[in-house]
């Protein structure tokens, strides 16, 4: 399994200066998105750092990368001989540099891969620097990456995805959008609760999520609100607790919603995956014997709701369910599909593109197409 450095803190410029001299750096590919990098406060300062070097930069990153648009980076970076790769930028720039960094030492194309499913385990020898300008996609804590081909989202999911270096710093989201950071950090909250109450739940993963629930339901709203540094700060922390939660867990129920949400209706992942969260807190505090999914039990769930309930400063799952829909409509975020383009009418097309069985089978109660057209009908 591959290892993981992380830097927490405020000197995030310094500790990327002093990492690229301690990896002898001479020839450097540095991908980042386009505006969101282009405007940031911090953007001459790391460019200042980087005149030392030979930098090739990938710029036009887009959200919800293509498999195509990928296919065409990974040709481009075979040509080069990069010692050292830095990602800066939100979660499509990471998944989308995690992705062509592995495939940049193989002989194989993304589609080959996919479409023989290969399993193909290589550790990479550069190093990749992954410095998060959200604070809530956990894609700097994870060894998967997403990508699109034809509406359809697909994950590479392999252990040496995992980027080798992250630095964690406020500075680097200083200038994010608040639509953004409400979108992220909500994403970071779900994923946190989800990994929580997940099948493949074990006590590492549960002290990270418990104490990422803990961090995002104090700070969460003051950071997207007021941008205030030091709850910018204990987000950031909180979303790498939820991505090392579930890079243990995967997601459950929430996240496979999701998915059809963005492919066919454009919803932010954020947006998309917190939605439905207050539902299945419900939903899955009801679980039975009968319905559990998770091999602990039934009593197994019960109890780590309690412990989510008790994260959450509430008394009973009833209120529970009102602090996650009181906070995510107070980051200025939509608690109904019809605020985000989405009709009655649209919902068999999500209900019947809902089931990805890695995240419905990690659901500790059992959901079906049914349970799944209720929650939605309530939330139109």
């Amino acid at each position: 399994m591959s290892k993981q450095e992380i830097y927490l803190g405020k000197d995030g410029l310094g500790e990327l200066s002093r990492l690229l001299k301690n990896l002898e750096a001479k020839n450097i590919a540095c991908f980042t998105g386009n505006k969101s990098f282009n405007t940031q406060s911090f953007n001459k300062d790391f460019l200042t750092i980087l005149q030392d070097y030979k930098t090739y930069f990938v710029q036009n990153i887009s959200p919800n990368p293509s498999a195509a648009n990928l296919e065409l980076y990974r040709k481009e970076m075979a040509k080069g001989d990069y010692d050292v790769m830095i990602a800066i930028g939100g979660g499509s720039v990471l998944d989308s540099a995690k992705i062509i960094h592995f495939f940049t030492e193989t002989n194989l194309t993304i589609k080959d891969f996919f479409q023989k499913n290969l399993t193909l385990n290589k550790q990479n020898k550069r190093p990749l620097i992954a410095i998060p300008t959200t604070a809530g996609t956990g894609s700097e804590s994870t060894q998967f990456a997403t990508f699109y081909i034809a509406n359809k989202k697909y994950s590479l999911d392999n252990e040496w995805t995992l980027p080798s270096h992250v630095i964690l710093d406020p500075i680097f989201g200083e200038n994010m959008p608040r639509y953004i950071a409400a979108c992220t950090g909500a994403d970071a909250l779900t994923q946190a609760v989800e990994s929580h109450w997940s099948c493949n739940s074990t006590k590492e993963s549960t002290e990270y999520s418990l104490k990422a629930i803990s961090l995002l339901s104090t700070h969460l709203r003051k950071a997207v609100l007021e941008n205030d540094g030091l709850a910018r700060l204990k987000v950031i922390e909180a979303a790498n607790l939820a991505g090392k939660a579930i890079q243990i867990t995967r997601t459950t129920a929430c996240h496979a919603i999701s998915y059809p949400m963005t492919s066919y209706f454009h919803v932010s992942h954020g947006q998309a995956v917190c939605i439905t969260l207050p539902s299945f807190l419900l939903f899955n505090s009801n679980v039975e014997e009968k319905s559990a999914m998770d091999r602990r039990g039934a009593g197994y769930t019960q109890q780590r709701i309690a412990e989510i309930l008790s994260a959450l400063r509430a008394s009973s799952v009833e209120e529970g369910k009102d602090v996650l829909q009181k906070l995510i409509s107070n980051l200025g975020l939509k608690t109904k599909l019809k605020d985000i383009g989405i009709q009655k009418k649209d919902l068999e097309l999500i209900v019947e593109n809902s089931f990805t069985p890695s995240r419905m089978q990690n659901n500790p109660r059992v959901v079906t197409s049914e349970d799944v057209m209720h929650i939605l009908t309530e939330l139109i």
